[in-house]
């Protein structure tokens, strides 16, 4: 019997390469402009206030950019456009990152339970469609949680809890895999076995430069409990 059973994923930098808030603001500027728009200079605070509202789930991914237009003065019935405009943007920028589907059905075929964990202001069904985008096999996943459905972001630790309760594991049979400093310690402090991707987190058990190597440091976890 598997001592580990549950291996629980950050999504962006980990699974796939994050579009950074520099490149959206960026190309939103342009496409808001070819239709004659000036943005206001404080569009970053906009973006900033109007994205919590959805990663802590007050807006839906659609309700989001609705206000966001609100707020910049920009023609709502643009909506459509800005949404095609913004899935091509994601598939040009949110490439997966190597051997994530080879990793995953190895891992499923040892038998763990595999999920997501994402900071993100989409519902799971919206967020399995932007992993198909990145090209990623969404349904190697026994479930997806974003912190807009269940309505915490971590590293709040309740997130981490809200997983180990849906699939009645405790910590030390979870493995928490991601790349950030703060969500690497929350895990850990309650007792998640942590694995950090590409950077160095101090309270990481095992830091590795790449997915393909997950499941040999998943197997030695496993070997130290």
């Amino acid at each position: 019997m598997r001592k580990i059973k549950l291996i629980i994923f950050d999504a962006g930098d980990v699974l796939y390469k994050s579009v950074a808030k520099e490149i959206i603001l960026g190309e939103f500027r342009r496409f808001v402009f070819s239709y004659g728009y000036n943005l206001p200079e404080n569009l970053e605070e906009i973006w900033n206030e109007v994205h919590w509202s959805g990663i802590v789930g007050n807006l839906n991914f659609k309700e989001c950019n609705e206000k966001l237009f609100e707020r910049v003065g920009v023609d709502k019935r643009m909506i459509h456009s800005w949404l095609e405009f913004y899935e091509n943007l994601w598939k040009k920028h949110a490439k997966r990152e190597k051997y994530v589907n080879e990793v995953l059905i190895k891992l499923k075929k040892i038998g763990y339970k595999l999920a997501i964990l994402s900071n993100s202001i989409t519902s799971e069904h919206e967020k399995e469609r932007f992993l198909q985008l990145s090209g990623i096999e969404y349904k190697l996943f026994d479930k997806i949680f974003t912190s807009h459905d269940i309505g915490y972001a971590k590293p709040d630790k309740h997130s981490y809890l809200i997983v180990l309760e849906y699939f009645n594991h405790q910590p030390y049979e979870t493995v928490f895999v991601g790349h950030d400093e703060e969500e690497i310690t929350s895990a850990k402090n309650l007792g998640i076995l942590t694995v950090s991707v590409k950077k160095h987190c101090s309270k990481s058990d095992y830091i590795i430069k790449n997915l393909i190597e997950l499941p040999k440091y998943i197997l030695l976890l496993e070997e130290s409990l």
